[in-house]
């Protein structure tokens, strides 16, 4: 067994956040009326994506999905995806396992979001309940965090 993660580190100096991730544990964006995944999935589906040998639509129920190709735990050592961004005032940072993005649409997150009115525990209660409501086949976990000024050096 391995685990997946996904980490932020915001930079003040810089003014930058750092976006890690191992496995298939994502990382969203949501800015103003829009919502940007910023991870790709560490899976073997993934993979056949890339490679133009199955569609998003075909990835999204294939029994393979859930087969991670890194994972913490599994090897000697792991290759963390690795990015940038620069945030913005009222960006939020929505980081979730499976066990909620895979029931719950990006626009519905990005929909969550805007409707909890900057409360972020709800924000989480939200996508838990609504992933536990279709089914909840996986352990759901969520972290959201706000930009609410991003600072200058």
């Amino acid at each position: 067994m391995g685990s997946t993660i996904a980490a932020l580190f915001f930079d003040p100096l810089y003014d930058v956040v750092a976006v890690s991730h191992v496995g298939d544990t994502r990382v969203f964006r949501v800015r103003g009326m829009r919502i940007e995944q910023l991870t790709e999935d560490h899976t073997v589906v993934q993979d056949l994506v890339n490679q133009g040998r199955m569609t998003d639509e075909d990835a999204r129920t294939s029994p393979l999905r859930h087969r991670i190709t890194q994972a913490v735990g599994t090897a000697d050592c792991v290759a963390p995806s690795l990015g940038l961004e620069v945030p913005r005032a009222g960006d939020v940072f929505v980081l979730t396992s499976d066990g909620v993005h895979d029931p719950v649409a990006p626009t519905e997150i990005a929909e969550v979001v805007r409707d909890a009115r900057g409360d972020l525990e709800l924000v989480c209660l939200r996508l838990i309940d609504l992933a536990n409501l279709r089914g909840g086949r996986d352990n759901s976990t969520v972290l959201v965090v706000r930009c609410d000024e991003p600072r200058s050096g």
